[in-house]
């Protein structure tokens, strides 16, 4: 398959940042992935796409958990700062929450992970048009 471990891109004379316009890097499950949209357009067979598809399945799934890890780091650290201050305005404890670096750090990672679910839903999209 056309999964590659992370490696430095080929240069490409139409890209100013060095990078060829037709590869593509993300993370899935910890696991590094450059798509090189050509060599995957070139050989298109069920097996292939089937196997896109499940790493995308699998991509959406580690969406949900990030998701999920974030809604519930951020409802315990309201709980708590509601409990701790019970005379707090509601927006203050927003603020609070919302400047905290955890609830930043958490938020790339959902956002991170929506990446990844939109470039392989698109990808497996395009193999099914190409099948």
């Amino acid at each position: 398959m056309s999964s590659q471990p992370e490696s430095a891109p080929p240069e490409s004379e139409n890209s100013s940042d060095g990078q060829s316009p037709t590869l593509t890097r993300l993370t899935v499950e910890g696991c590094a992935y450059t798509i090189d949209l050509h060599e995957v357009a070139d050989t298109v067979d069920p097996a292939r796409v089937l196997w896109w598809a499940e790493l995308l399945g699998r991509a959406e799934r580690e969406r949900e958990v990030a998701s999920a890890m974030y809604r519930q780091w951020r409802g315990v650290r309201t709980m708590n700062l509601a409990a701790a201050h019970p005379k707090r305005a509601e927006w203050k404890i927003r603020a609070e929450v919302d400047s905290d670096s955890k609830m930043v750090e958490l938020r790339l990672a959902v956002a991170e992970c929506e990446r990844s679910v939109s470039t392989l839903r698109s990808l497996v999209e395009l193999l099914i048009r190409l099948a």
